[in-house]
Order: C-alpha cells, then sequence, then structure tokens
C-alpha cells in the first residue's frame, strides 16, 4: 500500500518529503514506512533487503494457511497479484515504488 501511494503521490506532484512527513505522523507511520524511507528518498532498497520472489513465496504460505483456515485474505490476494506481475522478481520490496511509477 505504500508503495502505491508513494508512486500515485509522486505522480500527483506531491513531494516525497510532504508525503514521509503525513504518513509518519498518521496510521502510514511505522516499521514498513522506515524501511522504504531510504528508496523515497534517495532511490535507496537498501533499507529493506528482501526481493519480490521472497515475498511472493512468503504469500503463497499464508494463502494455503487460509485456505486450510477458511479465512478471508482479500487485501493478501491483492499484494500477490501485484508482486506475481513483476517482471524481475529480485527487485528489492522498496524497488516496487519505481516499478508502479513506470506503469503509471
Amino acid at each position: 500500500m505504500l508503495a502505491e501511494a508513494t508512486a500515485a503521490s509522486r505522480k500527483a506532484g506531491i513531494s516525497d518529503s510532504a508525503l514521509l512527513e503525513v504518513l509518519g505522523a498518521g496510521g502510514g507511520g511505522g516499521v514498513v514506512l522506515e524501511r522504504l524511507r531510504p528508496y523515497i528518498v534517495n532511490n535507496d532498497p537498501s533499507g529493506f533487503k528482501f526481493t519480490v520472489s521472497n515475498a511472493t513465496k512468503d504469500l503463497g504460505y499464508y494463502h494455503t494457511m487460509t485456505n486450510e483456515l477458511g479465512v478471508e485474505r482479500g487485501v493478501a490476494e491483492a499484494v500477490h497479484a501485484l508482486y506475481t506481475s513483476i517482471d524481475d522478481s529480485s527487485s528489492a520490496v522498496p524497488e516496487v515504488i519505481g516499478i508502479l511509477e513506470k506503469r503509471t
């Protein structure tokens, strides 16, 4: 969600610093935002060294569990669909921001 919000805010002409300030002061603040911050500020993916392929694999495990439990997983399905649509699954998760920017 934060990757998508960042790509959308850039398209809207909102500065990264304004986005980070607003997200950081509200519900968007937290560990994930802080791990994405180096990429948002400096295109540096080193703050979140986890690849799209690893995230996709873990989401697969989650899907298996939710199938067995019979519980809702709509958000996880949306994220899984996004990650599986990325051509270079060796990209770091923060790089999803740049990938989404190119799509818009």
